[in-house]
């Protein structure tokens, strides 16, 4: 979130934890298996703690499925 206060998002991070988050103009939310996010000006970015300068950035987001084990310690 960009431009906002601080209880703009504790009014948001409690509408979150009821559910109510995506009714209000300032939350965006998308949905699908494949998002591809293009920018046409330069912007500043960092990637890994490491400064990449301002250019043009495309990014791809996938959502892919993996198995998860989760092994509790015995005590």
């Amino acid at each position: 979130m960009e431009h906002t206060n601080l209880i703009t998002f504790v009014f948001l991070a409690i509408q979150l934890l009821r559910g109510q988050h995506t009714k209000y103009a300032k939350v965006h939310h998308f949905q699908s298996k494949h998002i591809q996010l293009m920018t046409n000006s330069l912007e500043y970015g960092q990637m890994d703690g490491e400064e990449m300068g301002t250019r043009a950035f495309a990014l791809d987001f996938k959502v892919s499925q993996h198995p998860f084990w989760y092994i509790p310690e015995n005590k």
